[in-house]
């Protein structure tokens, strides 16, 4: 074998060596950033469900007349683009649970800026829109437990 048909071979074996490195490096940084997606979709979803509990629990709490607490939406208005990767059906749920949270907070508001001593037609209608957002909210807490048990399984 010649000279130059011993350098073309290590040549070529030279340039695939670096194709395969740098494709093994490329497909790596993919399934870890993959990897880490997952993760921070999973975090925001448990942070979701975490806020949904509370306003639950603000359901529960009796209504004092003085005053009308609004529903918590921070987690929801920063992570709502993340359920894009969930199923139809929890997107669903979830969009209708803060949908009530929302015209249900869009009364408090309304009762702060119009007539905040109290009683009255908000005090009437934050109980309508709270009953209105139970059901939902409950709906799309137990589909988020479901979702966030299904990956860690």
């Amino acid at each position: 074998m010649e000279v130059w048909q011993q350098i073309l071979i290590y040549a070529v074996i030279g340039f695939g060596g670096v194709v395969l490195g740098a494709w093994l490096q490329r497909r790596a940084m993919r399934e870890e950033r993959a990897a880490r997606e997952e993760t921070e979709l999973t975090s925001s979803m448990r942070n979701l469900l975490s806020e949904i509990e509370s306003n639950l629990g603000l359901i529960e709490q009796p209504l004092t007349g003085w005053s009308l607490a609004p529903f918590e939406t921070d987690i929801w208005d920063a992570h709502k683009g993340k359920i894009l990767y969930l199923s139809s059906e929890l997107q669903k749920s979830l969009r209708e649970a803060y949908l009530w949270i929302h015209k249900a907070n869009a009364v408090v508001e309304t009762h702060l800026a119009h007539d905040s001593r109290g009683g009255g037609h908000f005090d009437n209608l934050y109980r309508q829109m709270i009953e209105k957002v139970k059901a939902p909210a409950q709906k799309a807490r137990d589909e988020l437990k479901d979702w966030l048990n299904s990956r860690e399984a």
